[in-house]
């Protein structure tokens, strides 16, 4: 369980990063079906998400 937390907590981190930097202000603001995803929340919202996805997706394939 500690080895999952842990990986999540690193892949949330990791995407959060990629979604601030990659990313541009002007995609985010016509975000499609989400409406504008400009806040801290949003952005975090979206890389725990896809860090639950990617646990999910590594867990499902070992």
């Amino acid at each position: 369980m500690l080895t999952l937390l842990v990986m999540f907590s690193f892949f949330g981190d990791l995407l959060y990063l990629v979604i601030i930097s990659v990313f541009s202000e002007s995609l985010m603001e016509s975000w499609p079906g989400a409406g504008e995803a400009t806040t801290g929340l949003d952005h975090l919202k979206l890389s725990l998400f896809l860090a639950a996805m990617g646990v999910l997706a590594g867990s499902l394939g070992g």
